[in-house]
């Protein structure tokens, strides 16, 4: 599960900590908002921003709608076709995440 592989890809507290924010706020439905998600975020909106953008580089999560400069909509990317392969070129402590095609 990607809860358990977040760790190993070695980002920030602050990013780590928002994933885990997305991934209990988007429980009950697909897309979770930037104000709904910054109303219990307990650091500063520099990191947020920064954990935001971290994020969405590693393709974690998605923007899917933006309502204004300040209100983002984002979704996690379906991290169950998310997979672990260990190898020679692999990338963070020998392990390099790959997306398999179904």
């Amino acid at each position: 599960m990607m809860r358990q592989r977040i760790f190993d890809l070695q980002l920030s507290v602050e990013t780590t900590s928002l994933y885990l924010l997305f991934e209990g706020l988007s429980a009950d439905k697909s897309n979770v908002s930037t104000q709904e998600i910054f109303k219990v975020w307990n650091s500063t909106e520099a990191l947020f921003k920064k954990g935001l953008e971290e994020l969405e580089e590693k393709k974690i999560i998605a923007r899917v709608l933006a309502d204004s400069e300040h209100n983002g909509y984002y979704r996690l990317v379906n991290n169950n076709r998310l997979q672990c392969a260990c190898g020679e070129n692999s990338g963070i402590n020998g392990q390099q995440f790959i997306r398999q095609a179904r």
